[in-house]
């Protein structure tokens, strides 16, 4: 239940992790240089699973804790921002992407499969979901630098 001190490295990459429960560090190759780290749980195990977004070629790579096995989704184009997140309260972290071009929120609902899309945001934010009004599921936020203020949306 406590969240483990994790890195991972893109010179190599690989995940470094010491299991808080435990003391023991974990080493796992998962990734190449380029990827962005994306952990969440995406298979309801309540485990964190190794996960990156490849910007290349705008596809999910993830390790489910659960099986082991390995799940990849095609969601987003370069120059997204990836942003994933639970927003359909299934328990599943869910593929998400923000897309600076045109301050749009791309999601998958792990729980239906449906894509949602929600106009949040405009060029220079900084996507930053969670949950921000105790309603179990992520909101839509970004965080604006030219102003310093928030934009939250609930979900």
């Amino acid at each position: 239940g406590r969240t483990d001190f994790a890195v991972w490295r893109p010179s190599n990459g690989t995940w470094y992790v010491i299991n808080s429960s435990t003391g023991v560090a974990v080493t796992r190759q998962w990734g190449v240089g380029g990827d962005i780290p994306v952990p969440g749980d995406y298979d309801n195990d309540s485990k964190t699973d190794f996960a990156v977004w490849r910007p290349s070629n705008g596809t999910w790579y993830v390790i489910n804790s659960s099986t082991g096995l390995a799940v990849t989704r095609q969601w987003g184009v370069g120059g997204d921002v990836p942003a994933p997140g639970r927003y359909d309260n299934d328990g599943r972290t869910d593929f998400a992407v923000w897309r600076p071009s045109n301050g749009t929120w791309y999601v998958i609902n792990s729980s239906t499969g449906v894509a949602v899309t929600r106009q949040w945001g405009v060029g220079g934010d900084i996507p930053a979901p969670g949950n921000y009004d105790f309603s179990i599921r992520n909101d839509f936020a970004v965080w604006r630098p030219s102003n310093g203020t928030w934009y939250i949306f609930g979900n």
